[in-house]
């Protein structure tokens, strides 16, 4: 609520106090929250539409009673530090410059609903085909599953993927061979070679048993290769990176919930995100008008 105070004071002649504030500004997120769950699509049947959904880390910290042995030095409450992650998702349709954004801090399943319900918003039925992008954490995989069923395809971020053939590239040969074989190996990823490639990291391995490089870089392509489909997904124009969601969460909610020092109490944190994502979705206008009606 920083500058809160001032700027209420100066543009409007208000004196409120930081609690006031802060009491108004959650019974206000807690309308936004609703307002983001309640949304109508302008149209359903939507053929296609491009989901992506990543964590992000938030700087919270609680506060309890203090000890008996924190007393006794004159402090009055115990302070937890920790980060807890928000997960947030995008919604496009492709070819269209508008970004639908949604927001949880619930466990994996609940950011499943949360993305289907963000798909909802933006026109799908039981017809849409969701072209999902995310890293290789397994509860996302695991959601678009659950969620969307064989209505769905999922794909892993190819470039997160690249990074783990650039690790291991790095014992290839010499530097100029290793740049080589990472660039060809990227090149059969995209062109749909990825068993191809997992043998090579097998065979590599096996030369090299000491290398984690070689070994994490194996297991992580080895055990994802039906999300590698990336040329399938190439010939119709469509993303294979998770950039738009990557971006989303240094626009939506680092921006405003990572400032430097910065740490949050929860329920501002998840009033401020819902928030943003109000605002992010170009809504805030419609919310106010439906808050004043």
């Amino acid at each position: 609520m920083e500058g809160t105070h001032e700027a209420l004071k100066e543009h409007l002649g208000l004196s409120l106090s930081t609690s006031v504030i802060n009491k108004i500004t959650q019974q206000i997120g807690s309308e936004a929250r609703k307002f983001n769950s309640e949304i109508e699509a302008p149209e359903k049947g939507v053929p296609l539409l491009v989901v992506e959904i990543d964590g992000s880390m938030v700087p919270i910290v609680e506060y309890n009673e203090a000890s008996e042995k924190q007393k006794k030095l004159g402090l009055k409450r115990d302070r937890n530090c920790f980060w807890k992650e928000f997960r947030l998702c995008t919604v496009s349709i492709p070819k269209e410059a508008r970004t639908t954004y949604g927001i949880t801090t619930g466990t994996p399943f609940e950011a499943g609903c949360m993305m289907s319900e963000t798909c909802r918003t933006r026109g799908m039925d039981e017809s849409t085909h969701i072209h999902g992008v995310g890293d290789g954490a397994p509860w996302i995989a695991d959601q678009y599953e659950v969620q969307f069923g064989a209505n769905h395809s999922f794909l892993i971020d190819f470039f997160h993927a690249s990074e783990y053939l650039s690790d291991a590239s790095k014992i290839v040969g010499t530097e100029s061979e290793g740049k080589e074989w990472y660039k060809l190996q990227r090149e059969k990823l995209r062109t749909n070679k990825e068993i191809e490639v997992v043998k090579i990291l097998e065979e590599l391995h096996k030369e090299n048993p000491e290398s984690e490089a070689i070994e994490k870089c194996h297991r992580y392509l080895a055990n994802r290769v039906e999300y590698l489909n990336y040329a399938s997904a190439l010939a119709e124009d469509l993303p294979i990176g998770s950039g738009e969601v990557e971006s989303g969460h240094r626009s939506v909610l680092q921006k405003r919930l990572k400032k430097p020092g910065a740490w949050w109490i929860m329920a501002n944190a998840e009033t401020m995100a819902h928030l943003k994502t109000l605002q992010a979705n170009c809504l805030w206008s419609n919310f106010w008008e439906k808050i004043a009606a």
